[in-house]
């Protein structure tokens, strides 16, 4: 049942033990949540991510937005354009990838289809990205369609508490559809 091993085998023999051991200690304790937070926690903090749900071949509005409400963007702002990347041509995804690489990594692709049916979807894939990849106080979800007077939004979040804040206009009058084109199956509203 138990050998007899010479001295410095018991060394050789446990030592991935051991220094898997200590390192998975340390990996837990790392990823382990605190009550403020994480321990470490490496991922970017930003003050406000905003969310852009646009569509993998809307290029022009893209840059559009870039070129005008974004460069009010102060530096503690992360814009990122949302797109689908299932069901989409090899080369239209690699020419959104380029993009977003060429313009700050600002293009975030989530596994998703880029389509409308899709859309409730591709909106909590982005949530969900956002939160694994960026520390933030904020999380603004706009369209690509959308204007947005970032120096008046910043200053409105000033005041604004930072947990628990859901803050929009919803009037209650959407209805979901329950048949036809526009089916919502999966999903229902209640006041």
């Amino acid at each position: 049942m138990f050998r007899v091993l010479r001295r410095g085998a018991v060394r050789r023999n446990w030592a991935p033990f051991v220094i898997g051991a200590v390192f998975g200690a340390l990996v837990a304790s790392v990823s382990s949540p605190t009550r403020d937070g994480w321990l470490f926690d490496w991922r970017p903090s930003y003050d406000l991510v905003i969310l852009i749900t646009s569509s993998v071949g809307y290029t022009d509005r893209r840059h559009t937005i870039r070129d005008t409400w974004l460069t009010q963007r102060p530096g503690n702002v992360k814009a990122l354009f949302l797109v689908g990347k299932q069901r989409v041509e090899p080369g239209v995804l690699a020419a959104a990838d380029y993009e977003g690489r060429d313009h700050g990594d600002d293009v975030l692709m989530v596994d998703t289809r880029d389509d409308f049916d899709s859309l409730t979807a591709k909106i909590v894939a982005g949530f969900r990205a956002v939160l694994d990849k960026y520390r933030t106080k904020f999380v603004l979800k706009v369209d690509d369609d959308s204007f947005v007077n970032l120096p008046e939004l910043m200053k409105a979040l000033e005041s604004k508490p930072e947990q628990r804040l859901y803050w929009g206009y919803f009037t209650g009058r959407a209805n979901v559809k329950s048949g036809g084109k526009y089916e919502e199956g999966g999903w229902f509203l209640c006041d």
